[in-house]
C-alpha cells in the first residue's frame, strides 16, 4: 500500500534545497462539474434504476357505414436497468511527512483529491456522448445515435447526421426534429434548444447561431474553420439561425473533436444521471504507524433513457 514518506521528497526533507525560491506543486484551476447543463441530475438511495416505455395510440382509420369502430391498445415499450458504480481513490502521508512539513505543501491535499474526483465524474458521465454512436445504448437497444431505431408499433427512426458540423448538416439535424415521432409513429413536437460541441468547435458555433449574416458571406472569403463556405454573390444572405432560439454548449471532456450533438431543452433532455453518493471524504488515522489515511468515494449511475429528442453529428 502507497505511503508518502519524506525519503520520497528529498527537495523538501533529507536532501533540501539551499535556495528554494518557489515550490512548483501545479495547483491549477480546474473545470468545474457541469454536466447538469445538460444532464438530467438525481439522488438517489437504490442501487440501480429501471426505465420502461409504454406506448400512445395509432392513427384513427376510416369507420365504413354500419361497421364497428376498430379498437386499439396501448403497448409496452422497451427497457433498461442502470446500475450504480462506485469510484473511489485516496492517499496516505507518513506522520514524519505531516509533522516536518515546514513548507505545508502536503496539507491541502485533500482539495486535490477532491479535484480529481470532479474530474474522473466529468468523465464518465461524458462518456455517454462520446460512445453514442458506438456502445451507449438506449432502451431499444442500439447505440444512442443511430439509423434504425426500434419503434415500439413498428418500423424505424434514425436520429444520425453524417458529417462535421456545419450550416448543412445542422440543417439536416434540425429538419430530423421536424420529422420525430413517437413510438406509434405520429409527430411529436420536440424542438431543438442545445447545440453540443467540443472545445475545438466553439468559435464555429458561436458564428452559427451568432452571425447577423451568414458566417463569412459578407466578406466574400472561407474563414478556414470547416464548414463555412465562400459565397461572394450573397452578401446579404441572413443567418436563419440567429434567432432560433437555439444555444450551444462546450465541454472539454468530449473527445471527438468531429462529433457534435442538437439536443431539445434541458427540461426534455434523455440524458440521466444518478447520485448514488455524493463525493464524500472521509479521513482516518493508523494506530500502528501514525500514518494519516484519507479517502474519496463516489457512486453513479449514468445513460440516456431514450434517444429523443436528441440527433447527433458524427463527423469524418
Amino acid at each position: 500500500m502507497s505511503v508518502m514518506i519524506r525519503p520520497n521528497f528529498g527537495d523538501l526533507f533529507a536532501s533540501r534545497l539551499a535556495y528554494i525560491e518557489e515550490i512548483i506543486d501545479l495547483k491549477f484551476k480546474h473545470h468545474s462539474m457541469h454536466f447538469d447543463q445538460v444532464f438530467k441530475v438525481k439522488d438517489t438511495d437504490r442501487s440501480y434504476e429501471e426505465v420502461t416505455g409504454l406506448t400512445g395510440f395509432g392513427l384513427f382509420s376510416v369507420k365504413e357505414e354500419g361497421a364497428a369502430v376498430t379498437y386499439d391498445e396501448r403497448r409496452q415499450g422497451f427497457d433498461k436497468r442502470y446500475s450504480q458504480t462506485v469510484y473511489g481513490n485516496g492517499f496516505q502521508q507518513s506522520l514524519e511527512l505531516q509533522h516536518w512539513d515546514i513548507d505545508g505543501k502536503f496539507q491541502d491535499a485533500t482539495a486535490m483529491l477532491a479535484d480529481s474526483g470532479a474530474v474522473s465524474a466529468e468523465m464518465s458521465v461524458w462518456s455517454v456522448l462520446n460512445n453514442s454512436s458506438t456502445t451507449e445504448t438506449t432502451p431499444d437497444g442500439v447505440a444512442l445515435v443511430s439509423t434504425a431505431h426500434l419503434l415500439a408499433g413498428g418500423g424505424t427512426f434514425s436520429n444520425r447526421v453524417s458529417g462535421d458540423l456545419c450550416l448543412g448538416t445542422l440543417e439536416d439535424a434540425l429538419n430530423i426534429f421536424s420529422d420525430f415521432v413517437n413510438d406509434r409513429g405520429l409527430l411529436i413536437a420536440e424542438q431543438p434548444g442545445i447545440l453540443i460541441v467540443p472545445p475545438e468547435f466553439r468559435l464555429y458555433a458561436a458564428m452559427l447561431l451568432g452571425s447577423e449574416l451568414l458566417p463569412d458571406v459578407a466578406s466574400g472569403t472561407t474563414s478556414g474553420i470547416t464548414g463555412v463556405q465562400a459565397a461572394s454573390t450573397h452578401f446579404n444572405a441572413i443567418n436563419p439561425l440567429r434567432n432560433s432560439g437555439l444555444s450551444y454548449f462546450v465541454s472539454p471532456y468530449l473527445t471527438d473533436v468531429d462529433n457534435w450533438w442538437l439536443m431539445g431543452s434541458k427540461d426534455q433532455s434523455p440524458l440521466r444521471v444518478w447520485w448514488g453518493l455524493r463525493p464524500t471524504p472521509d479521513h482516518a488515522v493508523d494506530f500502528d504507524s501514525g500514518n494519516a489515511k484519507t479517502k474519496l468515494l463516489y457512486a453513479l449511475a449514468y445513460g440516456a433513457v431514450d434517444w429523443r429528442p436528441l440527433v447527433g453529428g458524427i463527423g469524418a
